[in-house]
């Protein structure tokens, strides 16, 4: 009787729609739980037991709590969350932080405050062996961290002339 069951099972394009529902349930449920996972983290940022891809996510929306965190969770040297995280595009997500809090012109205390945590989370990640290795494989990163040390000294520049001219 089982072997009816099977075959009958094997044929009927029904159980294939059940199968493949039964996929994107459980893609909608493990989607479900990282959004909880998320939600929760931001509402309390724990990073000291926050898996790094969380961590990650977070700083598409930084705030300096959660940035100064990080940057704790980095100097702590734990090789495996920190591939993790390198590994989960974390830097690449830091050096666009660093791109979008620069790219207008700092007026707010907060922002001022926030783009040096970032950017000290940054020195962090690549001032440890793992972090100095990815950036130098990462062409990309690399790119960015250029293009945003050129925009600083852009920037300097362009005070420098602009407080001559007030000044002098």
């Amino acid at each position: 009787m089982d072997e009816k069951k099977m075959s009958k099972e094997e044929t009927d394009p029904s159980f294939e729609d059940d199968i493949k529902s039964e996929d994107q349930n459980t893609k909608s449920k493990k989607k479900f739980k990282m959004k909880d996972r998320i939600s929760d983290a931001l509402s309390n940022p724990d990073f000291e037991h926050c898996e790094p891809e969380i961590c990650v996510k977070m700083m598409h929306v930084p705030t300096v709590k959660t940035v100064t965190l990080l940057k704790k969770k980095i100097k702590q040297n734990d090789k495996i969350w920190t591939r993790g995280f390198l590994e989960a595009e974390g830097l690449s997500v830091l050096l666009d932080c660093v791109d979008t809090l620069s790219s207008g012109r700092v007026t707010q205390l907060a922002d001022a405050l926030l783009l040096l945590e970032v950017v000290d989370s940054i020195k962090a990640v690549v001032s440890s062996k793992l972090g100095l290795d990815y950036l130098v494989k990462a062409e990309n990163d690399t790119k960015k961290l250029i293009k945003g040390k050129h925009l600083v000294l852009i920037k300097q520049c362009r005070s420098r002339s602009s407080f001559k001219h007030r000044y002098v």
